[in-house]
């Protein structure tokens, strides 16, 4: 959904407001006047809610110049050709891209026909930054023994980075917080921004990670009950969603005390990090 006339601005900073309205009012018919206004919530893209008609829309626009939105329209397109409940997209100028490999998607290659990571393996994707977060958690946010304990696990359940040689596509930042509901039924799905090629239980083991956050109560053991009605999982699935959980909250907080020192504190990875090496402790 990116435009070339935001180009220019999106380079040094956000767009400003007015181009995005000049945006949103030329995209839908002059019958009435969108209404636009900026999402805050969003990290890795810049987000604008736009109303019209009695309707709600969303503009995203990635801040690098010549990355592009391309692979999330490819999967928003097979999603719901699929029947999956997912945002339709109105509005896009390049052309669409099916995962091959490991990690974050490419966003580099616009007219690629294709969804590539940039890993052959699970292994290398997984190490990338490992080594460098468990050293910077080590006595600012994890004790020696939390740390050592971590390395225990990762020494015993190591294979299980081994378990398939096929990338799955993952939405990698799923949680409740981007599944809609009304009255109670399951509406839909959104921001696919961090999508990327991975082992198929990562997204439970996000979600993992999140659960107890924003519910009062954990609901992944429901997501489990229904997750396993369309795919199989292996008998010992609750250690291995944990085992996924504690690698990418351990990332997730050492980007955190990176990026928003003074915000991780109380942060949810290190509640995530606790409960999953409780689980962890029997794994051989």
């Amino acid at each position: 959904m990116t435009s070339k006339e935001l180009e220019a601005n999106v380079q040094k900073d956000m767009p400003d407001i007015r181009v995005i309205e000049q945006l949103a009012t030329s995209l839908f018919p002059r019958s009435y006047r969108p209404c636009v206004e900026r999402v805050e919530e969003g990290v890795s893209t810049y987000v604008y809610r736009i109303y019209f008609a009695n309707e709600q829309f969303y503009l995203r626009i990635l801040p690098e110049i010549g990355d592009s939105f391309a692979p999330e329209v490819y999967v928003h397109r097979i999603l719901r050709e699929k029947q999956v409940k997912v945002p339709e997209v109105i509005h896009f100028e390049h052309n669409s891209l099916p995962v091959q490999g490991f990690g974050w998607i490419r966003r580099d290659s616009p007219n690629a026909s294709s969804l590539e990571a940039e890993f052959p393996g699970n292994r290398a994707f997984i190490y990338q930054h490992l080594e460098h977060d468990l050293a910077s958690l080590e006595e600012q946010m994890l004790t020696r023994c939390e740390v050592a304990s971590v390395r225990q696990v990762l020494d015993r359940c190591d294979s299980w980075l081994d378990d398939g040689e096929q990338a799955w596509l993952a939405h990698a930042d799923f949680d409740a917080t981007h599944i809609y509901q009304e009255r109670g039924h399951y509406t839909g799905i959104i921001d696919f921004g961090e999508i990327r090629g991975t082992h198929s239980l990562y997204d439970l083991g996000h979600f993992r990670m999140r659960d107890g956050e924003t519910l009062p109560n954990l609901v992944l053991p429901h997501l489990i009950e229904g997750y396993r009605k369309v795919a199989p999982l292996p008998p010992d699935h609750e250690k291995r969603v944990s085992f996924y959980s504690l690698l990418i909250a351990t990332r997730t907080l050492a980007q955190a005390l990176e990026k928003r020192p003074k915000s991780v504190w109380n942060h949810q990875c290190l509640v995530s990090i606790r409960r999953d090496l409780e689980v962890l402790q029997t794994c051989k």
